[in-house]
């Protein structure tokens, strides 16, 4: 028996906090309220991807089997109740992993490993006790409180048919709920749950001897231990009824007494009175009889009575209650009569008439009440074969959580489709015979997909376990039992795992999980000793086979098999010392060919260090650690051109190694390859592309800093010559040089000037013509010559910037110039053929300097010393006589026929813009 107050029996609380604990795969999210036995909390299902309502069973429980047994039973039984005014009961859970955030969470719930936790449907909302206190005095207007009734009624008379009453019914175990639309829709919640839990007993209606209950709502026969059935719950609702009318309970002043006998007395033998103000009161008085069999005969009879109010039709959620009027009956009879004037009549035949007439009057209302009766039972059934259907479609949504992990799981999926299969074939039901078998076989349905539903939830966490355990014995076996022979070395413990394992894999697939995670934890143990056994006489006949490789000169059989055992013992001295043996004698070597569609490409060039060679080419200078590569290797077949790359490695093997390099036909531009574009003007330019590529660089700034990777993701065509002062002319009509002459390179622009004579370029060109960043310059500049294997920051082989014979031959500096520039392409062009890379003007580049807020300039001048010839060498200075550029294009045109189009259209003045059209040149 609960003693409860007037208001709430279940206090619902709206402060909403993070997560605040798991339990398996229920990640806490809110307390939602606290009632008789426990609290309440709102929780996120991670696995079927939807909100619950989660409590746990009283710890008197925990070791009572019987008990739980019946619990779980009945659980079974309130679990299949499908309805839209009631909460679900989803399933009862095995906890197994408990994690709180802080004490008190833990002191509420009182949930640990192994105790059992109830999973509901989450409603979301307030309770009734709650909502009403929104109306002065608690009184609800008695169109909003007949609503409410009905929904509850519905649900018990819905329940009551499947033999399943409440048994306490009270406001706070009613949720409301308002929707957007303004809906109100009640939902009972704890459907039996927590009478059964309090008494431990069956709660399907049969003989039942306790006093489950809150007192306040409690029938006569709760009181008195008589049996109970569904005149019970009406009891209830009609107190129900009468706390939202009136705002009062019968007998408030005895229950405020606390005094059980007094209470129970007064319930079981005083007369109920009710406010004069009540509506109803008549309805309400039945419903409230001593004696369930002089209550109405359900619920919904009693909610109907309720809703008729003389002369008028009240409407309850959508179904008409008629009032009969007290003329209505002779209105009938009166529209069948026949006209008595037109006969004459015996008094016999007046008598016999008048019973005719009388019995076909009785007949019409019994046939009218059937006709009444069917098509409210035929609505009803189809409002439940949707709920089930529902149901049923929710559970399925939950169950394909579980399709892409079915080991383990495939029958319980399997059967829940053939289930789901029957109730999507279901046809639509037109008449009461069609419904109530229709009902028959999706009630069936429904209740077999909750069955595999609820196993499905409760074995999941099971399978997950057992599964991890057989993961870890396959690791074992896949791992050390396989490495160190344990099947050889340690047969008779091998023997015994495998067969543990056999085992624990038949009872996983019977669905034992808890008997197939102990059997694959056995069997773990025994190829654990097993492996104990066989790892030292492994490791000993693996030692005896490195020094017989010694022996024989096998040195990289030596030291594959010397490391196997170091990765087995690392600290095994005997093992370290053969492997430093056998790599001091064990010298690295490479050895380099290319192939074409699979087959050998005998006579392939690559360029190593500057230097091109024919392939295939073997390297035997090689050390261990060093940096080699990348090499640009080309071949010439059948008029078709070849390319690729020997991509950079690091030394890290030692004896022979060898690398084959795939070559593609060239449909692109190659390393070297050349071309012209036609300025604006009638002058040409000479372009050379350059692939993409690395190459070592010190910083400009500080010789002293260790040298970098330089690495450019896209190739880029630049100038085989500086801008000359006639390309200049050609196509900026005027000459800013002091020394003039045609070839020679135009001098004395700014970084803004460069900028103008791009712009008019790609006007007429559209060739993204620009200036190189100072990677590019430097790129160029180096032409293969800085590989990561030298440690030269110049831009040609070994002897540095002081050989100074080599550096005159390529440019013009302040010792061989004498303070003047000279034409382009007079000196020695470096490997790549680009000209006058050193010296004779500086040449701009795209980058800006910070430090001295200036563009970058590259290459040195005449004016200037020798040194400056070194690559990286940085110029940022203003214009001057010995300042010019080389210039970038992203595209060529390499049609001979749009070359030729080019050429024509600058003699006459002409230009095709974006769309392809010809226009004047301004």
């Amino acid at each position: 028996m609960t003693h409860g107050t007037i208001n709430d029996a279940m206090t619902l609380r709206s402060d909403l906090d993070s997560a605040l604990g798991r339990i398996d795969q229920y990640e806490l999210l809110s307390e939602l309220g606290s009632g008789g036995f426990g609290t309440v909390y709102l929780a996120h299902d991670t696995v079927a991807g939807i909100n619950v309502a989660v409590k746990g069973l009283p710890p008197v429980f925990k070791h009572n089997v019987e008990e739980l047994e019946h619990i779980r039973e009945n659980f079974a039984l309130v679990s299949r109740l499908h309805h839209p005014y009631i909460v679900a009961a989803l399933h009862l859970h095995r906890v197994q992993d408990v994690r709180y955030r802080d004490e008190t969470v833990r002191e509420n719930l009182r949930v640990l490993a192994g105790d059992t936790l109830m999973v509901m449907e989450y409603a979301p909302g307030v309770t009734l006790s709650k909502w009403r206190k929104q109306f002065p005095g608690g009184k609800v207007p008695f169109d909003q409180a007949i609503q409410l009734v009905w929904q509850v009624a519905q649900a018990l008379d819905y329940a009551h048919e499947q033999h399943i009453i409440h048994r306490d019914i009270k406001p706070s175990n009613i949720m409301i709920e308002t929707r957007a639309n303004g809906e109100m829709v009640a939902r009972l919640l704890d459907f039996g749950l927590a009478a059964e839990i309090h008494s431990s007993v069956s709660r399907v209606s049969r003989e039942v001897r306790d006093t489950c209950g809150t007192c306040l709502y409690m029938a006569p026969e709760q009181w008195a231990g008589r049996k109970q059935g569904a005149a019970t719950d009406q009891y209830a609702l009609a107190v129900v009824f009468c706390e939202l009318l009136t705002g009062d309970i019968p007998f408030r002043s005895v229950f405020e007494t606390g005094d059980s006998v007094v209470m129970m007395t007064a319930v079981c033998n005083l007369d109920v009175e009710l406010p004069e103000d009540c509506p109803r009161k008549s309805v309400l008085c039945r419903a409230l009889a001593k004696e369930p069999s002089q209550r109405f005969a359900s619920c919904m009879e009693f909610v109907e009575a309720a809703a008729k109010s003389e002369g008028q039709v009240q409407k309850v959620k959508g179904v008409e209650c008629t009032a009969q009027q007290k003329n209505s009956t002779v209105v009938e009879r009166r529209s069948v009569a026949m006209p008595i004037s037109s006969f004459s009549w015996s008094p016999w035949s007046m008598i016999a008439i008048m019973s005719l007439m009388i019995v076909g009057g009785v007949v019409w209302h019994v046939n009218r009440q059937h006709q009444l009766e069917n098509s409210r039972r035929f609505m009803r059934l189809k409002a439940d074969i949707g709920f089930k259907v529902s149901r049923a479609k929710d559970m399925m949504k939950s169950i394909n959580a579980f399709r892409d992990d079915l080991d383990g799981l495939e029958s319980r999926i399997a059967s829940a489709d053939d289930h789901w299969k029957i109730i999507a074939a279901m046809g639509t039901s037109d008449n009461l015979e069609a419904a109530q078998a229709s009902f028959v076989v999706v009630d069936k349905a429904e209740g077999q997909i909750t069955l595999d539903y609820n196993w499905l939830m409760q074995n999941k966490g099971r399978r997950d376990a057992a599964k991890m355990a057989e993961l870890e014995v396959s690791a074992l076996l896949g791992g050390d039992v396989l490495t160190f022979e344990a099947e050889r070395f340690a047969a008779k413990e091998f023997k015994e795992g495998k067969s543990l394992l056999s085992r624990g894999k038949d009872a996983f697939d019977k669905g034992d999980f808890a008997e197939a995670e102990h059997l694959f934890g056995k069997a773990k143990a025994q190829f654990a000793s097993a492996v104990r056994i066989a790892k030292p006489v492994c490791i000993r006949a693996s030692l005896k086979t490195v020094r017989e490789y010694l022996k024989a000169g096998k040195w990289r059989e030596c030291i594959v098999e010397v490391d196997k055992v170091i990765g087995w013992d690392e600290g095994n001295i005997d093992a370290r010392r053969l492997k430093a043996k056998a790599e001091s004698l064990f010298i690295p070597s490479l050895n380099i060919n290319a192939a074409v569609d699979g087959k050998v490409a005998d006579g392939a060039k690559i360029t190593i260090d500057g230097r091109e060679c024919n392939l295939p080419v073997e390297r035997k200078t090689l050390e261990y650690g060093e940096c080699f590569g990348p090499c640009k290797v080309s071949y010439e077949s059948g008029g078709k051109r070849y390319h690729g790359t020997f991509e950079a490695l690091t030394v890290d093997w030692r004896g022979p190694k060898e690398v084959t390099v795939d070559l593609k036909e060239g449909t692109s531009p190659q390393h070297g390859d050349t071309a012209t574009i036609v300025l604006p003007g009638g002058e040409v330019m000479t372009m050379i592309y350059l692939e993409p590529g690395s190459f070592l660089r010190k910083s400009p700034s500080d010789e002293n800093k260790p040298s970098h990777r330089m690495t450019l993701m896209k190739g880029y065509w630049l100038g085989k010559y500086e801008v000359t002062q006639r390309q200049w002319q050609s196509v900026m009509r005027n000459n800013p040089s002091y020394f003039e002459g045609d070839n020679l390179p135009v001098e004395q622009v700014s970084w803004e000037d460069c900028q103008r004579f791009i712009k008019q370029v790609n006007v007429r060109l559209k060739c993204g013509a620009r200036l190189p960043t100072e990677v590019e310059w430097e790129y160029a500049c180096c032409a293969g010559t800085f590989i990561i294997t030298r440690n030269t920051d110049l831009a040609f082989g070994a002897g540095g910037w002081e050989n100074k014979i080599e550096l005159e031959t390529m440019g013009w500096f302040g010792g061989n110039s004498e303070s003047k520039t000279y034409p382009v392409g007079r000196k020695k062009a470096n490997a790549w053929g680009f000209y006058d890379m050193y010296g004779n003007v500086w040449e701009w580049c795209s980058d800006w300097v910070e430090v001295n807020s200036a563009h970058v300039q590259r290459g040195g001048g005449v004016f200037d010393s020798i040194a400056s010839a070194q690559c990286r060498t940085r110029g940022t200075d203003s214009p001057s006589r010995d300042l010019g550029f080389r210039l970038v294009c992203s595209v060529i045109p390499t049609n001979p026929m749009e070359v030729k189009e080019l050429q024509n259209q600058v003699l006459k003045g002409t230009s095709r813009n974006e769309s392809g059209k010809v226009e004047k040149i301004p």
